[in-house]
């Protein structure tokens, strides 16, 4: 049987320089409505469970063509950036540490896709106007070849 596993852990987050000076308060995933507003700390929390499932979820319906062109490999992992813009989509996907190219490739397909699944309403600023937001995310996908 195979085990197939995704750790994500959300490791900061970067505002566009010209929003740097204005309080924001972070975008909110699908799953994360019923959390404070203006609770970074819990919102970075839920918004990062939250995007790890969908994210997940979906890389785990690509796996097995995934793994039967890697069979020799049980771990993959890249470093990326992306943007959540004021739209609520995720965009700019970046692989930032030149991790594993095909993989990179994989998940940023998944990651362009999730606002056609998942409502994420955008990180807005103080004066409650919608802002663009990056977030760095390193993703290590591992498994068990054990039938």
């Amino acid at each position: 049987m195979k085990k197939l596993f995704v750790l994500f852990i959300l490791i900061s987050t970067t505002l566009i320089a010209q929003e740097s000076e204005k309080r924001i308060y972070l975008p909110v995933f699908q799953g994360c409505e019923d959390i404070n507003r203006f609770d970074n700390a819990a919102l970075r929390i839920c918004f990062q469970e939250e995007l790890t499932k969908a994210v997940d979820k979906q890389l785990n319906h690509q796996a097995l063509n995934f793994i039967s062109d890697n069979s020799k490999r049980k771990k993959f992992n890249v470093k990326i950036s992306f943007m959540v813009s004021k739209d609520g989509e995720i965009t700019n996907i970046k692989n930032i540490d030149n991790g594993d190219n095909d993989f990179f490739l994989r998940v940023k397909s998944v990651m362009s896709q999730l606002h056609t699944t998942y409502k994420i309403s955008p990180a807005v600023n103080q004066e409650y106007e919608a802002v663009n937001i990056i977030f760095k995310l390193p993703i290590v996908y591992k498994y068990n070849n054990k039938d």
